[in-house]
């Protein structure tokens, strides 16, 4: 478990957690990421950059860190969801689809075979697909707002 600050702050702000998130959870919830973002076949360097910066924001170790840099995202989700307790669906299975539609999206693409592999890890989770359009409809809008908001702090255009 981290003590780092940055990682506390993050996940309480976006989460509202007040409690580390296991480690062990950690890993099988950005392998998850892979295998979503690998769902058409192939992970972006973007996709990759996204999911390993994401694991890092959260206190990923450099093992996990070294691991998903060169995780090829083929493994089976059902067998990595099946066999981790921690996963535990009543916490995870919402967050995990909306990271998951976050990471596939990284290269600007959210492919119908990205998308179908999100409906299968959310049948798998027990999400209806109501819920899944309703969360890439939050990702859209979030994701909008996010460039709304980065290019009214700066008309000019970013600095850095």
């Amino acid at each position: 478990m981290t003590n780092n600050v940055g990682v506390r702050w993050i996940n309480e702000e976006f989460y509202g957690f007040t409690q580390p998130v296991p480690p062990e959870t950690d890993r099988n919830y950005f392998k998850a990421l892979f295998m979503v973002a690998n769902g058409d076949g192939v992970i972006t360097e973007k996709e990759r950059k996204w999911i390993v910066g994401f694991a890092a924001a959260q206190g990923a170790s450099p093992a996990v860190i070294d691991e998903l840099q060169k995780y090829s995202g083929s493994d089976d989700l059902n067998s990595l969801l099946s066999a981790d307790p921690t996963l535990d669906p009543k916490y995870t299975a919402r967050p995990l689809i909306r990271d998951a539609i976050l990471a596939a999206s990284a290269d600007d693409e959210y492919s119908s075979a990205e998308r179908e592999t999100v409906l299968k890890l959310a049948k798998q989770l027990g999400v209806s697909e109501d819920v899944v359009s309703q969360i890439e409809q939050s990702v859209t809008q979030v994701k909008k707002l996010r460039q709304q908001e980065i290019e009214l702090l700066f008309p000019e255009g970013k600095p850095y």
